[in-house]
């Protein structure tokens, strides 16, 4: 896991992190729910961080760096990013809303999206 994260990092900080962005909001909303995420959802109540004006790509990013966040709600209109310490995994049935701007990602799923663009 350690390694995953050193990539990352090591792609932010050379400025390729809006090439990865450009390639992961080219992958499709079935694709991304065919993975385990879910577009048109919130999973509220559960969010400890917000961070504003950064795109899908980073969103999922930031919840991958970060050891506390098991999932994320991306605001497809206001670029709004929000990270929960809880995802569907952990709480399937709590705190749920149908939204078609709201964009639900999981932790684990992000992972595997970056292991493969960063290959």
């Amino acid at each position: 896991m350690k390694l995953h994260l050193f990539k990352v990092f090591a792609i932010c900080f050379i400025g390729i992190c809006s090439t990865l962005e450009e390639r992961r909001l080219e992958i499709s909303y079935k694709e991304l729910k065919r993975r385990g995420d879910f577009p048109g959802m919130r999973k509220d109540g559960y969010q400890y961080l917000n961070i504003s004006s950064i795109g899908l790509g980073q969103c999922g990013q930031e919840c991958v760096l970060r050891r506390n966040c098991k999932s994320f709600n991306y605001n497809l209109e206001t670029f709004e990013c929000e990270l929960n310490k809880e995802s569907v995994l952990s709480k399937p049935y709590e705190g749920w809303t149908d939204d078609p701007k709201w964009f639900h990602g999981l932790k684990v799923t992000w992972i595997k999206l970056l292991n493969e663009t960063l290959g």
